[in-house]
């Protein structure tokens, strides 16, 4: 779309936009996705999405770091602090791990 319109494309960094690169504003990008999912999901949030994404991203092994950077955070700190959400998967591992390692002593 950018090379179709040329001059008259809005160039951004960002994601969700028209057709011509204008910024969709997020209330309505939350409001048309609870248009969809209503019904199918109980209260989901667009912005639950993005904490899905991130455990997801980070249990396929992408690094903290790559993952912040992924996400626009200034810090890997803010994606663990905010993102990185342990799953029922992980919690298993970890108590596995912990219980090999009692059980070998």
């Amino acid at each position: 779309m950018k090379k179709l319109m040329g001059k008259h494309y809005t160039d951004s960094d960002y994601v969700c936009t028209w057709k011509d690169g204008k910024v969709i504003k997020p209330n309505y990008l939350s409001s048309t996705f609870h248009d969809v999912v209503k019904g199918v999901f109980k209260k989901v949030r667009l912005h639950d999405l993005r904490h899905s994404a991130a455990t997801n991203l980070l249990e396929m092994g992408f690094s903290i770091a790559q993952v912040a950077e992924w996400l626009g955070h200034s810090s890997p700190e803010i994606t663990l602090r905010y993102y990185a959400h342990a799953t029922a998967q992980s919690k298993m591992q970890i108590a596995n791990a912990l219980d090999d390692m009692f059980n070998a002593v």
